[in-house]
């Protein structure tokens, strides 16, 4: 049996790497392999009760921005106690050397660095670190081909894709008629959006583009799934904003309230292959996303992409034209066919595991 390491550096909430790393830890055939998880902060009960069913360990270790030396020697100790065969670390900057060094100095020969993402917030810092995250990666894992080339060169990487449990998303009309009438928006157009309230996500055009929306088509309803250190602001901006926009908190159950949507709006400055977008597709909702997200983020034909660059009025109004005529469509068998399902996700990355190991 394999030992791995599944280290997150980001925070670990129900956004998306942290669902990421989730699907491939439930879905994972146990009596193949040993993973661990380390965190800078605490996981979820789901997650933490699979873990233990599992003889699995969970770590938590808050110190990796305010002390990172400190972090690096915990890390290295840790690594050299459990004897891992292999680290696989997800980010989205070379601040992943972090890990990396502290796997290498715990004696890990294979030290995977997993992109999410294909820009970060501090340039300037990950510029710097680029060559000291060369010299101790040893394998590149992306979530996309544009999220791999912003840490890698070509051909040093390979896409591993954000799966999901087709299972859980199986479109129910029954139920949206439910969830709309319970929230009251069983007439309107609803516009959904899930992700952190962070620069990155650019709430701040989604609400600029709603509120041109609502002057436009006044029986429209914008909700919106998430946390994060903009979620205050955000607060305050809907204040001043006459229109039905509501902040839904965070939820386990995205499936859920994926039935109760018309379209997802998502203007995002940069991304990676949001999982979300994998998840709405998988239950037929209409998404209208910028150019910024990976190509290969569309799998299915009610996927459009709209220009970042055009204005609120602009995306209002082709919001409106793609609206015109929604209704559900099937799409499992396209899902799959386009490599999304978590089962088939998980055998192939516990091959992946196993030829880096026995190389």
């Amino acid at each position: 049996m394999i030992k791995v390491l599944v280290i997150v550096t980001s925070h670990f909430g129900f956004d998306g790497i942290s669902n990421v790393a989730t699907n491939y830890y439930i879905y994972q055939d146990h009596t193949r392999i040993k993973m661990d998880l380390l965190t800078i902060n605490d996981i979820p009960i789901r997650l933490k009760v699979e873990i233990e069913k599992n003889g699995d360990s969970h770590f938590i270790m808050n110190q990796r921005n305010k002390n990172p030396i400190g972090y690096v020697k915990s890390v290295a100790v840790l690594c050299r106690q459990n004897k891992y065969d292999l680290v696989h670390i997800h980010g989205n900057s070379n601040t992943m050397f972090v890990d990396l060094v502290a796997a290498r100095l715990g004696g890990v020969k294979v030290r995977v660095a997993h992109s999410h993402n294909t820009k970060c917030n501090h340039t300037v810092i990950n510029r710097m670190l680029k060559p000291f995250f060369r010299m101790n990666v040893t394998d590149g894992f992306a979530c996309a081909e544009e999220a791999g080339m912003w840490l890698f060169k070509k051909g040093e990487f390979r896409v591993i894709n954000n799966g999901i449990d087709l299972n859980r998303f199986k479109f129910n009309a029954s139920l949206r008629l439910h969830l709309r009438k319970e929230l009251g928006v069983e007439n309107k157009l609803v516009v959904g959006h899930v992700g952190r309230f962070s620069k990155q996500k650019n709430h701040q055009k989604l609400i600029h583009i709603f509120k041109m929306l609502h002057e436009r088509r006044k029986n429209t309803a914008l909700l919106m799934w998430g946390e994060g250190e903009l979620k205050d602001d955000i607060q305050q901006m809907i204040l001043d904003i006459n229109a039905d926009i509501r902040l839904m908190g965070t939820t386990t159950e995205v499936e859920k309230w994926l039935h109760v949507m018309d379209v997802i709006v998502f203007p995002s400055l940069f991304e990676g292959l949001p999982l979300f977008l994998i998840e709405a597709q998988a239950l037929g909702v209409k998404c209208i996303v910028s150019d910024t997200v990976s190509p290969m983020a569309k799998i299915v034909d009610n996927f459009t992409y709209h220009s970042l660059n055009d204005t609120d009025e602009g995306w209002a109004k082709f919001i409106i034209t793609e609206t015109i005529s929604l209704g559900h469509i099937e799409t499992h068998n396209m899902i799959t066919e386009a490599g999304y399902d978590i089962r088939n996700n998980c055998e192939q990355l516990l091959e992946i595991y196993n030829d880096l190991i026995y190389r």
